[in-house]
C-alpha cells in the first residue's frame, strides 16, 4: 500500500485558514455588536412593556363598559319580569271576577 499525499486538499484548507484570520472579529467588534443587541433588546422590552400596559388598560375600558351593560341588562330584564308579573297578577284577577 502507498500513501497518497492530498495537495489539492491541503492548500484548500491553508487558502480556507487564510480567510478565516481575514475575516475573523476583533474583540472590539465583538462587543459593539454585543452593546448593540443589548440595547435593541432592553428597547424591544420596553416597547413590549408599554404595549401590555396599554392593552390592559383598554381591557379594564372594555370590562367597566361590559359591567355597565350588564347592569343595564339585568335592570332591564327585572323591569320586563316585573311587568309580566303583574299582567299574570291582572290575568288571574280578571279570570277569577269572569267565572
Amino acid at each position: 500500500m502507498s500513501t497518497r499525499v492530498n495537495t489539492p486538499t491541503t492548500q484548500f484548507f491553508k487558502t480556507l485558514a487564510k480567510f478565516a484570520t481575514e475575516n475573523a472579529s476583533t474583540s472590539k467588534e465583538l462587543k459593539a455588536k454585543k452593546a448593540a443587541k443589548e440595547k435593541r433588546t432592553k428597547e424591544y422590552a420596553k416597547e413590549y412593556a408599554k404595549k401590555q400596559a396599554t392593552e390592559q388598560k383598554e381591557i379594564a375600558k372594555l370590562a367597566k363598559i361590559a359591567e355597565k351593560e350588564k347592569i343595564k341588562t339585568d335592570k332591564l330584564a327585572a323591569k320586563q319580569a316585573k311587568k309580566a308579573e303583574k299582567e299574570a297578577a291582572n290575568a288571574s284577577q280578571e279570570g277569577r271576577e269572569g267565572g
